[in-house]
């Protein structure tokens, strides 16, 4: 959540907003939703742990592998940044 390459993403974002106050507005109110997400998941984790179970965790830990996996294959074929070609001309 707060580890350097997260802190260096929002600091590169910001920089992109050139000094667009609605822009900047935006990327705290995604950063503020990120942030209550994982603080609302780590409060509620015990009770998510108990109505799960041993199988239902199994279960979640499996379906995320399977999505991280798919997801990260499909993210080599995506251009995240069409634009940063652009830039070097």
């Amino acid at each position: 959540m707060a580890g350097p390459g997260a802190i260096t993403a929002m600091v590169l974002l910001a920089g992109r907003m050139n000094g667009d106050w609605r822009g900047l507005t935006m990327l705290m109110v995604i950063w503020r939703i990120i942030l209550g997400s994982c603080v609302l998941l780590f409060h509620l984790s015990t009770q998510l742990e108990r109505l799960l179970g041993p199988q239902g965790q199994t279960v979640l830990g499996r379906l995320l592998v399977f999505f991280w996996r798919r997801w990260r294959c499909n993210m080599w074929r995506m251009e995240f940044w069409p634009s940063a070609a652009a830039d070097l001309d």
